[in-house]
């Protein structure tokens, strides 16, 4: 899965109704990459690196495959504030855990609000760049993000092997195109928004490496207007105890 997101920290940081019959557009699924799909996953993307101040909320479910191969499933919660090229606050808030990360231009910070505890790592740098090395030199992978980075220099998606253009949809109140892709080992399927603001609504990963494919299910609720303080993006240590990073 992380082919696509990074579903969770490192282990260093883990301290811290009825079927509706299918429709034939549905069921015969394209084994080639379709234009329209790839087309309107390259405009989401353009569109989302247009964004320079915005928050979103990712409400998703995780399913974790037992070595009985029972599947449970966890709920989780991450809420991105971002005021770019280099402010970001990240909040994962899970059944299990609660961390928190910050970007203050100058430090990125990794707490777990559950153990008091943070690593501290000196970046001065735009978020991207950030979240690449990050990943690449401490093993710390944020949730969805390379979704937000799709056809950036730092995003390290691998373009998708087939995918083509499910229908239309609804969420909520909001029209939606549905789309499904595939890569070695990942399924994808994405709810893009209709019209000028081609956001992402909802995303469904399936692990095919899997024999029992577990899913990551998330719904998006966005926020182009956020109120963002001038303290917004500053950790504040008090009552936690640091820890040095490991590479």
């Amino acid at each position: 899965m992380h082919r696509i997101l990074g579903a969770s920290l490192s282990a260093m940081l883990l301290l811290m109704g009825p079927p509706v019959a299918a429709q034939p557009a549905t069921t015969q699924a394209a084994a080639v990459l379709e234009p329209a799909a790839i087309g309107m996953l390259d405009r989401m993307g353009a569109y989302l690196r247009t964004l320079t101040r915005w928050e979103v909320r990712a409400d998703a479910t995780t399913e974790e495959v037992f070595d009985n191969g029972q599947k449970l499933q966890f709920l989780q919660r991450t809420t991105y504030t971002v005021a770019l090229p280099d402010r970001m606050k990240v909040d994962i808030v899970g059944d299990r855990f609660h961390r928190q990360v910050w970007l203050d231009g100058k430090t990125m910070t990794v707490a777990g609000l559950g153990v008091k505890k943070y690593v501290q790592l000196p970046v001065t740098a735009p978020v991207g760049e950030v979240v690449r090395v990050a990943a690449d030199d401490y093993g710390i992978n944020l949730p969805l993000l390379d979704l937000f980075l799709w056809g950036s220099p730092d995003s390290a998606v691998e373009k998708p092997s087939s995918g083509f253009r499910v229908g239309d949809a609804r969420i909520g109140d909001t029209a939606v195109g549905h789309y499904a892709f595939r890569q070695p080992g990942v399924d994808f399927q994405l709810w893009i928004e209709e019209g000028d603001r081609p956001l992402p609504r909802k995303m469904v990963i399936t692990n095919t490496e899997n024999p029992a494919q577990p899913q990551y299910v998330a719904t998006f609720t966005w926020n182009l207007s956020p109120t963002i303080g001038a303290d917004s993006f500053t950790f504040n240590p008090a009552g936690f105890t640091r820890i040095e990073a490991a590479k």
